[in-house]
């Protein structure tokens, strides 16, 4: 099958003189964002009367809120999930015939040899959640049974694998979950989907590795590393991709892979307050793989802004229509901009509430 893809490259660009303190160097922020509203728009309409029926959906919305069931995992427990004193030993553990709509599984800080692999659906507006544990959360922190502060770390797991619909993973804070990719060879992803999905939300999620972006000859050794992929939407099941709709991604950071962020056969896509950095192709021009920022397959209205891009040697933007799934879609960029980096102790949502300061547009693009 032939393909033909068009490539937006990464560029590097100097500000105009009003803005010369800010000029584009090595650490860049870059927006892409489409937008399908008038900046002016009045989106809010005229004030209604609820009818019975909004009535009656918001009282069974109330019950069944009122029924969510919370669970826990913490690293080295054999208990049921019931406490953090009878927590599911590992993230693979997590029982998720037990759950429903609604339910929340908090996850202990420390290091995981499982994956986190979904296996049931929530509801519209009642998600199943997993999240990290934190100290503030009113669900997984410090009021609940049984606390220990230190829950309130980083978990690290093997893999995160999405499937099924309405369901959040939230590491709660930036680097929240951790996902380590080695160097396996072939390909290897840190984040992908295992069939059809919709409704998915993931939030402060990092991948990283294989490679930390100073071209060592370790990572960059040919057959070494392969080709890993940060975050994918890839999953074939014998006669075509899994479709993926309605997907949120928000904090992530993925680094050191060759492929960061690669979706393909999505829906109403939104990628937006991440970042990408550190491409496996080092500075000398070896490499073992293709690599790019963001390579797009068969992706209809789907929206990358507000991320952070640094340290990538190679390509941007690349978009391989396979019309495979679907007739091919498009991926529309209406503004690009680019700004200094902060500084690095700032919260990620710190980081985007920035943005914005220094404007310019190019020419809406279409594949």
């Amino acid at each position: 099958m032939a393909f033909h893809c068009n490539l937006t490259a990464l560029l590097r660009i100097d500000t105009t003189a009003s803005t010369r303190d800010h000029r584009l160097k090595d650490n860049v922020f870059t927006r892409f964002e489409a937008s399908e509203i008038a900046p002016n728009q009045d989106t809010r309409g005229p004030m209604r009367r609820p009818s019975p029926a909004h009535l009656i959906a918001f009282f069974l919305f109330l019950t069944v809120s009122s029924h969510a069931s919370t669970y826990f995992v913490r690293a080295g427990a054999s208990g049921n999930g019931s406490s953090w004193a009878n927590a599911w030993g590992d993230v693979s553990s997590i029982s998720w015939s037990s759950l429903k709509a609604g339910d929340t599984v908090c996850v202990a800080g420390g290091t995981y040899s499982g994956a986190i692999t979904i296996a049931n659906s929530g509801a519209s507006g009642n998600p199943i959640t997993v999240k990290r544990a934190y100290g503030p959360d009113a669900v997984c922190g410090s009021t609940t049974t049984g606390w220990n502060s230190a829950y309130d770390s980083q978990a690290v797991i093997s893999q995160l694998l999405l499937n099924n619909s309405h369901v959040t993973i939230d590491g709660s804070v930036w680097h929240g979950f951790k996902i380590n990719i080695g160097s396996s060879g072939g390909t290897y992803y840190g984040v992908n989907v295992g069939g059809p999905t919709s409704n998915i939300t993931v939030r402060n999620v990092e991948v990283s590795g294989p490679c930390n972006g100073t071209g060592d000859a370790t990572c960059n050794s040919p057959g070494t590393d392969g080709d890993p992929r940060g975050f994918a939407t890839i999953h074939w099941n014998g006669s075509n991709y899994d479709a993926s709709a309605n997907m949120l991604i928000q904090y992530v950071d993925l680094h050191g892979q060759c492929d960061a962020f690669y979706p393909v056969a999505t829906t109403n896509l939104i990628f937006e307050h991440s970042r990408i950095a550190d491409s496996i192709m080092n500075p000398n021009g070896s490499y073992t793989c293709h690599d790019n920022v963001l390579i797009s397959s068969d992706s209809t209205n789907a929206t990358f802004r507000y991320n952070e891009i640094t340290n990538w040697h190679v390509e941007g933007l690349l978009f391989c229509p396979m019309e495979i799934v679907r007739p091919v879609g498009t991926f529309t960029v209406t503004s690009f901009t680019t700004l200094t980096r902060p500084a690095t102790t700032a919260s990620s949502k710190s980081k985007a509430a920035r943005m914005g300061l220094i404007t310019s547009t190019t020419t809406p693009s279409s594949v």
